[in-house]
């Protein structure tokens, strides 16, 4: 079910960008970055949870990034940002919509 859910945010992506590298925060078990990945983009998950991190690579195969976001921690920039059902589990989640601005590409799109 989850799986269908993000291949229709991708796709809804792909309305605004048909391919690019993408950065999803919070990625979860990284089925979001595993879609955006067969859909043609260069996908990076971020993930907290370490459990959520090891899931990912056990259950699918993925290498998440297994951090908390901050803008100072990625050097380069993304076209497409993913904050998918994460902002209400920070304690600031101005933080990181601020720091999000700052990696993403000129022209770039901030999904929420």
């Amino acid at each position: 079910m989850f799986r269908a859910l993000f291949r229709e945010k991708i796709r809804f992506i792909k309305q605004y960008r048909e391919n690019g590298n993408l950065l999803d925060i919070g990625a979860g078990v990284g089925l979001l970055v595993s879609e955006a990945e067969r859909l043609g983009f260069v996908a990076v998950g971020l993930e907290p949870s370490k459990s959520a991190v090891a899931a990912a690579k056990k259950c699918f195969g993925l290498s998440l990034v297994p951090k908390e976001f901050t803008a100072k921690q990625i050097s380069q920039h993304f076209d497409i940002l993913t904050l998918n059902h994460i902002l209400e589990h920070l304690p600031n989640p101005k933080r990181v919509i601020n720091g999000a601005g700052k990696v993403l590409q000129r022209g770039g799109l901030l999904v929420i």
